[in-house]
């Protein structure tokens, strides 16, 4: 009979072995969160009295690229590595030069990096533009403007690409139309015909609108706003995709919103975890946290 019961036992924790996933492959930089923001790799990426920002995940998750800020205030991109079951230090990324580089961007495919960069004017103040570079056998390509036939004194900003190959973006572009301090726009990648696009006053307002992030088959659009009604300085906001139509944008909440300031919204590739970011006066944190407030949402506001 002990043997027996023993038999089963083994058995069950087989079973219970087998079903249990796996650790998520970011477990050894953080405690996975739940629905409570958390500070993401703490001590590593997130690190005291250093601002960091806009992080960006290669399709498997094994690299990950952020903006620093250091005490001069120069702009760079950083980059962490999983290999041999290791992440490595962060350490600034190849063609991250003594110009600001910030704001970086891996495309779903993983083939190419989009960042903002004043590289080509770096002594003008809003010069900075959308640049890009291709992985071509696991090495950066020398990165390229983009060019948008845009003229501003104010910059680009946060961009942001789809499967279809479509790029979002934050600007303030007059000769193209806007309704408030800054808007979100969107630009076709494969038809270089075609023209850039304010989103439309259902996203954005007389207020400011920053950061978008699209979701890679374009089914929802995260950015943040100052406009009222928030809870702090800017709030995370969702709109969905409805019959290519976009929703009324909703506040993501009290629990990811607070009184200070949320940006730079993005979600992992694997879509289990929204991050964001929380700027201070002296610091800033790239924070993290289950995802399940989208589906909760988007179901709330069919």
């Amino acid at each position: 009979m002990r043997n027996y019961i023993f038999l089963l036992l083994l058995s069950a924790y087989a079973f219970l072995s087998c079903s249990t996933k796996s650790p998520h492959i970011l477990s050894d930089l953080s405690t996975l969160p739940d629905t409570v923001p958390q500070i993401f790799a703490k001590g590593i990426i997130s690190t005291k009295n250093i601002r960091q920002g806009a992080i960006t995940f290669s399709p498997d998750m094994k690299e990950i690229f952020f903006t620093s800020v250091d005490s001069t205030g120069h702009l760079r991109i950083m980059e962490v590595k999983y290999s041999n079951k290791l992440w490595t230090r962060p350490r600034e990324w190849v063609h991250s030069d003594k110009t600001n580089n910030y704001e970086p961007y891996i495309s779903p495919d993983g083939r190419n990096l989009y960042f903002v960069s004043d590289r080509h004017a770096p002594n003008v103040k809003g010069s900075g533009r959308v640049w890009i570079s291709s992985r071509v056998n696991s090495i950066w390509t020398a990165p390229k403007m983009l060019e948008l036939g845009v003229h501003t004194q104010k910059g680009l900003w946060f961009p942001t690409v789809s499967d279809k190959g479509t790029l979002f973006f934050g600007a303030y572009l007059d000769s193209i139309g806007n309704y408030g301090k800054s808007d979100l726009y969107y630009y076709s990648l494969k038809d270089h015909s075609a023209a850039i696009i304010n989103l439309g006053n259902v996203i954005n307002s007389t207020s400011e609108e920053w950061d978008p992030f699209i979701a890679p088959d374009e089914s929802y659009l995260l950015f943040e706003s100052d406009r009222p009604g928030g809870y702090g300085g800017t709030d995370i906001y969702i709109t969905f995709n409805r019959d290519s139509s976009w929703s009324q944008p909703v506040n993501l909440g009290s629990s990811i919103n607070t009184k200070g300031y949320e940006v730079a919204a993005r979600v992992s590739p694997d879509g289990k975890f929204l991050f964001f970011d929380r700027p201070q006066k002296n610091e800033q944190d790239i924070y993290w946290v289950s995802s399940d407030i989208i589906e909760r949402l988007k179901s709330q506001n069919p």
